[in-house]
This record gives C-alpha cells, sequence and structure tokens, in this order.
C-alpha cells in the first residue's frame, strides 16, 4: 500500500513514521519503510522483488529490525549510516543502494545517494572515475559528501534556504545524466 509513483518525498515521509511510533509498531513501520526505499530505488526493474526477498531472508532479526538499527546509527550522520550497513550487510545490498538506504535514513536530506548514474556524471564532468560502487567505502563515501558540500556551496545562491541540501545537489546531477549536458552551476567548481 505504497504511493504510486513513489516520490522522494514519500519515502522520507514513510522513514520519519519510525522515529514517532510506538515501540509496538516500529518493526512493521521500519520493514514497511525499508520496502519503499527499494521500491522507490529499483523502480520499474523486474528483479527488485526478488533482491528484496533475498535481504529479507538474509537478515536473521528481519528488516524492521535492521532498518530501525540503520535510522537509529544515522542519528550520528550519514556516513555512520552507511558504515553500519557496510559492517552489517544484508545479502543483494550494495554500496549503491547502501547510499539510497542512508539517504533516506538520515534525516534532512544531508545524504545524496551514490549510485551508478550520479558516478558516471561524476565519471563525466571529472574527466575520471573518481567514484566506485564495487565495494563498501565509508572513506569513499565521506568524499563524496564532501565533494557535493563544495557543489552545495556553488549553487547556494540559486536555490532558497530550505532547498539547500546534499540531497539536491545528488538529484541534479542525477536528472542531469539523463539531460545530456553539464549544467553551468556546475562548471564552477
Amino acid at each position: 500500500n505504497l504511493p504510486r509513483p513513489i516520490s522522494r518525498r514519500d519515502v522520507f515521509d514513510i522513514v520519519d513514521q519510525i522515529r514517532t511510533t510506538s515501540d509496538a509498531e516500529r518493526d512493521r513501520v521500519a520493514e514497511k519503510a525499508f520496502v519503499a526505499i527499494m521500491v522507490w530505488g529499483y523502480g520499474t526493474t523486474g528483479y527488485g522483488p526478488h533482491r528484496v526477498k533475498e535481504m529479507r531472508a538474509s537478515r536473521q532479526e528481519g528488516l524492521g529490525s535492521y532498518m530501525v538499527n540503520i535510522t537509529e546509527a544515522a542519528s550520528d550522520g550519514p556516513v555512520e549510516a552507511y558504515r553500519f550497513l557496510a559492517n552489517n550487510k544484508a545479502k543483494q545490498l550494495g554500496p549503491s543502494y547502501g547510499s539510497k538506504v542512508a539517504y533516506f535514513a538520515t534525516p534532512g536530506e544531508v545524504s545524496p545517494v551514490l549510485d551508478s548514474e550520479v558516478a558516471q556524471w561524476i565519471q563525466q564532468y571529472e574527466g575520471r572515475a573518481h567514484f566506485q560502487l564495487t565495494e563498501w567505502s565509508t572513506l569513499q563515501y565521506g568524499d563524496f559528501q564532501a565533494y557535493c558540500s563544495q557543489l552545495l556551496d556553488v549553487i547556494r545562491p540559486l536555490v532558497s534556504e530550505a532547498e539547500q541540501t546534499l540531497g539536491l545537489v545528488e538529484y541534479l546531477m542525477f536528472t542531469d545524466r539523463f539531460a545530456g549536458s553539464l549544467p553551468s552551476w556546475a562548471r564552477r567548481i
């Protein structure tokens, strides 16, 4: 019973319910939040349900408790959420989707998504493969946060204060990847 189509805002709203739900309902709400992240991330690809099923089977405590633990780690920041995921892997959950989970688990959209589209945008813009998604690396994820912070400084005068998030920077990279031209704001760094 998720919204169709599901937006980033929808997923944030579902994840936020974890923090306000009673202990008795928290695991159920957290599992729904984890699944919502996966539905948003996988979109219409056919392998999403199979991978989520394998993730569920690989976590003895269940996806709800797993997601609660992730949101607790995220209270110390996005890199800590990512570190938790790297150290407590679920089968079929790799660094790219791990960054999606960290993004939604961290309040305030301060944790940008580092997926293949964003990495390819950076490679196109930088002219080199700057970020690899083949292995978990909290150091790389922290470097990605710093890279996005540099870009955020460039666009700060162009957007309202409420929109000034690393999530917006990543969203601009992602959407520009499909537009086919480097944005003028990124050329300023």
